[in-house]
């Protein structure tokens, strides 16, 4: 078996084109009460074109069915394959669906009625494939209706059903036919598949009937395939007896049929494992002994949500506790079924780590806490943001309708804070702003006072400030958001540090209730140094403004300046850090502030301490960012402070030396560290 990925076929330019244009409605299509139409001059009759348009209008917009009104007009579209599964339609749309020639149709989950059963038969001449179910109540409508007789003398439902002698294919799955019949006595069953004589495939899985109804099969004289998976028969013999009278049966997913040879056998979720049997008569067989099996299962029963769900499991189990050969195809075949499947729960959470169709499943089911966890999970597991590059924008939004959801479970919570969290660690630039546009600021900002207002401090909350904290760093929009929203209420040093480096934003801070406690924070030892740090960079970038931007009288620059000082002498250099920089640019610039020597020598200290603890990290970046001419300038500058001079010389030293001379050095002083 081949362990390669499967051939990559890509969407062509026309499938991306039709896609766009699905979410563009307006650029084409006008509005009004009763729905869209079709803007003068603009015709859709190219049959592919106008079905490609369908299957994305049908995708973008899963609850509003306002675009269908477009396909009424048959001199202006024209439909061939049509699908409205999960879509509960009127008959007005219905019938104008059906003026169309069409050919494959799938009405699967729609709420179908007998009168809706007329419509269709009005595509007799052209229907060729047809997809329904019985999930709610067809077959006992059909089996109640009375008024026939206004349709071809009676014969509805006594005569035929379906009125369509071209159908080759028909799927008509989970329909109760006991104790269901027409005026007569007669079944609905034969009614409907009697008149059907070019009927090649007939699909009745998880049906349930009498073993005589089986005799309606041998009139289909041109029958190949026939699936009756989930079907339970008591009388198996006789049942086969009935089946194997059908001439070109190529195909049958019931177990059993010894000395006939047959293309396909299903055997999934049979009783007493019957795929687990030696000599099995058929080429393809789908059940649970082999990888091969469950494979199969999950490629052909895509359009059977039940099995679909059950071979997903299965492969799940074979992945997690065996090894799989073809992992490469068991992945594609979960992305299809998952695709194929979005609006089934159980299969969405079968079919995980498949990260456009989480999404979907996300947007679905967003009020499903089982869902919302596995899903989740997986995304956890995953490489971010790497594999979510081209979804970024839904990601963000989909996880912060998750984290501000009200009542939301704290795990479910928790996990999409730390996704968020772990999203907005990896970006920069225009990326960071995309998590303010999308209101990210306001969501954390909602979480840190839902906990405040139950006097809970968790994780949930930390990391909503870890996340605030990367967002609003050197990203002075972000800043502003944050400060219109009141955020400054909810302050903690870590955060309002960012705000400090934004120049014009640093008047707001210049409050006597906020330079008091700013004050005492320098003091804290609470979280090691973190506090006390992030108090002090405030102050830095404050104070680098000089004596004219300081607008309030107590305490006053020289005090605050003096209290700096004393901080930064307290902390161990080889302190441990709770902090990521993607860039040194607002440190450094402190470095050219000889006149607030406490600035200049917070900023010294800051490089001095991550080249050391972290050189890997943190040596590169500087010298990348021009860091070294700017602290040979400190260093040689007469109006430095000699203790920042030695800072500078040490970062230079590092820097020049390299990390894992600077790692080794560390490394053999051990007593010097700090875990702070």
């Amino acid at each position: 078996m081949a362990t390669s990925w499967p051939e990559n076929n890509p969407e062509t330019l026309e499938d991306l084109c039709l896609k766009v244009a699905a979410k563009n409605i307006d650029a084409y299509a006008d509005k009004s009460i009763d729905g869209y139409t079709l803007k003068e001059g603009i015709s859709l009759q190219h049959p592919s074109l106008c079905d490609k348009l369908f299957q994305s209008m049908y995708e973008e917009y899963p609850t509003d069915l306002a675009w269908l009104k477009i396909f009424r007009d048959t001199s202006l579209t024209r439909l061939n394959r049509v699908n409205l599964s999960w879509r509960r339609i009127d008959t007005r749309d219905l019938e104008s669906i059906c003026k169309h020639p069409i050919r494959e149709l799938d009405l699967s989950n729609c709420h179908l009625k007998w009168e809706h059963v007329l419509i269709i038969n009005e595509l007799g001449g052209t229907l060729l494939s047809l997809i329904i179910d019985d999930s709610f109540g067809l077959v006992q409508s059909l089996s109640e209706t009375k008024d026939s007789t206004h349709v071809d003398e009676g014969k509805f439902c006594i005569e035929y059903v379906f009125k369509c002698p071209k159908l080759k294919k028909l799927l008509l799955r989970d329909a109760y036919f006991k104790n269901t019949s027409i005026e007569d006595g007669t079944s609905i069953l034969p009614a409907i598949l009697n008149p059907l004589k070019n009927l090649n495939s007939l699909d009745l899985s998880c049906c349930v009937f009498d073993i005589e109804l089986l005799d309606s099969i041998d009139q289909l004289e041109n029958l190949c395939s026939l699936y009756l998976s989930g079907v339970n028969i008591e009388d198996m013999l006789e049942a086969l007896k009935t089946i194997c009278k059908a001439k070109k049966l190529r195909e049958c997913s019931i177990p059993g049929l010894e000395g006939k040879e047959l293309e396909f056998l299903g055997l999934m979720d049979c009783p007493d494992n019957p795929c687990e049997r030696p000599d099995i008569p058929a080429k393809r067989v789908t059940g649970t002994n082999t990888e091969a099996q469950v494979l199969l299962a999950v490629r052909v029963y895509k359009d059977k949500e039940s099995l679909l769900s059950s071979a997903l499991n299965h492969l799940f189990q074979m992945l997690r506790y065996e090894e799989v050969r073809d992992q490469c195809q068991g992945l594609e075949l979960i992305l299809a079924g998952m695709k194929h499947n979005w609006k089934n729960k159980q299969v969405q959470i079968s079919g995980r780590k498949v990260i456009l169709t989480l999404l979907d499943a996300m947007e679905q089911f967003r009020h499903d806490r089982t869902m919302l966890r596995n899903v989740l999970l997986n995304f956890c597991s995953m490489h971010l943001p790497d594999n979510l590059t081209f979804c970024h924008h839904r990601m963000i939004r989909n996880l912060m309708e998750v984290v501000v959801s009200d009542n939301q479970e704290d795990f479910i919570q928790k996990l999409g804070i730390i996704l968020l969290n772990c999203l907005a660690c990896q970006v920069d630039g225009e990326e960071k702003l995309t998590f303010g546009e999308l209101g990210a600021i306001e969501a954390m900002l909602k979480i840190i006072r839902r906990k405040l207002a139950l006097n809970q401090c968790d994780e949930n909350m930390e990391v909503s400030w870890s996340m605030m904290w990367n967002i609003t760093d050197e990203t002075a929009e972000n800043c502003k958001r944050f400060i219109d929203n009141n955020g400054l209420e909810l302050f903690k040093s870590c955060l309002v540090g960012n705000i400090a480096e934004v120049r014009e934003l640093r008047k707001k801070l210049m409050e006597g209730d906020f330079m008091d406690i700013f004050c005492k924070l320098m003091e804290s030892e609470m979280d090691g140094i973190e506090v006390s740090y992030n108090a002090v960079g405030i102050f830095s970038h404050i104070t680098a403004d000089g004596e004219n931007a300081w607008t309030i009288s107590q305490p006053t620059r020289n005090e605050v300046m003096m209290r700096m000082m004393r901080a930064i002498k307290r902390w161990p250099l080889e302190s441990r850090r709770n902090i990521n920089y993607r860039s040194f640019g607002p440190i450094l610039n402190l470095l050219k502030a000889f006149d607030t020597p406490a600035a200049q020598y917070w900023a010294v200290w800051a490089l001095c301490n991550l080249t050391r603890v972290y050189p890997e990290r943190y040596c590169r970046l500087l010298k990348s960012e021009g860091g070294l001419a700017l602290l040979e300038t400190v260093e040689a500058d007469p109006r430095t402070l000699e203790e920042v001079k030695t800072l500078a010389h040490t970062v230079i030293e590092q820097v020049r030396n390299g990390p894992e001379k600077v790692k080794a050095e560390s490394e053999s002083n051990p007593e010097d560290q700090s875990d702070d």
